[in-house]
């Protein structure tokens, strides 16, 4: 529902009700005896106390009922984090990204996009570019290596150029290749929204899709 309906109220945000028609709820009388038994498990379990770790399971077992994976439940959890419309949620949001969220999500970027380097005998390596502090933006350098090979460096003249497009383009996001040294810059918001673990695999994807030639070479397929 938070990621596909598109329309907004005057004065609060709305669903269109097609979506909820298309909620793939499944019918409570469809579940087995031993599904059955496991609900009156949880249901005591929090009945007896109300907390975090009682209520994860309660997830873990939704999460198993309906298929879903590690992926999967990282995305819902960054989405009723960052999209639920209401003024906790909108702050977390726009709230300044930490250290560790710039750590997280290099990490995730380099965990996706290692898979296809692999491919290519290199190895991924992501980043962070000293930025001034009042800057609204933080750019990452994102560049394949071969194996033991000294890691690239991306001189401190180079991020003026992307900082200067992203401002133009009044973006969140702009990715800046450099097929000279087979190196990607990456600048975006500073705000937390976009830097979780499903936004990195997001970037991934779209590195994959139209930059694999220069971070592996004009030849990559």
């Amino acid at each position: 529902m938070l990621m596909t309906s598109g329309e907004f109220g005057f004065e609060r945000e709305v669903v269109e009700k097609i979506i909820i028609d298309n909620i793939p709820i499944i019918p409570f009388e469809s579940l087995d005896a031993a599904t059955l038994a496991k609900v009156d498990e949880l249901f005591d379990a929090i009945a007896h106390e109300d907390c975090p770790e009682n209520w994860t399971k309660v997830d873990a077992w939704a999460a198993s009922l309906y298929g879903l994976n590690e992926q999967d439940l990282q995305v819902i959890a960054d989405t009723l984090r960052y999209n639920l419309p209401f003024a906790a949620n909108k702050h977390a949001a726009q709230k300044t990204r930490t250290t560790e969220d710039v750590a997280v999500f290099c990490n995730t970027l380099k965990i996706e996009l290692n898979s296809w380097a692999k491919r290519e005998g290199l190895q991924i390596e992501v980043q962070t570019m000293r930025l001034p502090t009042a800057s609204p933006w933080s750019v990452l350098s994102v560049s394949a290596i071969a194996p033991g090979k000294e890691k690239k460096t991306t001189t401190s003249d180079e991020w003026p150029v992307i900082l200067q497009l992203a401002d133009r383009l009044a973006s969140t996001e702009v990715i800046l290749p450099n097929p000279d040294n087979n190196t990607l810059l990456i600048a975006r918001l500073n705000q937390a929204r976009y830097w979780s673990h499903s936004q990195a695999r997001l970037v991934a994807r779209r590195i994959v899709w139209e930059h694999l030639d220069t971070l592996f070479g004009s030849e990559t397929k």
